[in-house]
């Protein structure tokens, strides 16, 4: 079901800071997360695990999927399920460049470029998915650190700042 709760530059805009130094880089307080290279995931942004972190740490049952489709500017409600994202984000007609993703709640938010994947959660959310993330034996600041190859995460304070290191 394709519906507008406002288009996608403006949901991006809701969330993420893109102004000057894009710092802080969410726009909601309290907020931090981890980035992802985008040459390291495929079409669907994110790699399975995570994204069900994510789910249920923020216990959602439904996310929107906005883009710039062929066919507009559209946020699209799906299932907050892995088959249901990525059998989307496979076909075809629903390539993007980029795209903001969210909860129905607006507790959590992506936003994936051509060259990174940006993921921000406010802190319950942020707590829980630490739990979940060390069970696994990650952490947010362990993914954000694979963008420097294992180099000193400090190099960006951008970075940092996603993360909480700042």
């Amino acid at each position: 079901m394709d519906i507008k709760p406002q288009p996608t530059t403006q949901n991006r805009k809701a969330f993420f800071n893109e102004d000057g130094e894009m710092l802080p880089p969410f726009r909601l307080d309290g907020w931090r997360g981890c980035a992802l290279d985008r040459d390291r995931q495929d079409n669907r942004r994110i790699d399975k695990s995570l994204f069900e972190s994510i789910i249920n740490a923020a216990e959602t049952n439904s996310i929107f999927v906005c883009g710039y489709f062929n066919s507009g500017e559209l946020c699209t409600k799906l299932n907050a399920d892995w088959h249901t994202y990525s059998d989307f984000l496979s076909d075809e007609k629903n390539w993007s460049v980029e795209y903001v993703i969210f909860s129905e709640q607006r507790n959590w938010a992506i936003l994936s470029e051509c060259d990174v994947t940006v993921i921000g959660a406010e802190k319950n959310v942020t707590t829980k998915l630490d739990s979940i993330l060390n069970s696994q034996g990650r952490s947010l600041v362990d993914i954000t650190s694979l963008l420097f190859d294992g180099e000193n995460l400090i190099a960006s304070a951008y970075f940092r700042a996603i993360s909480g290191v700042l």
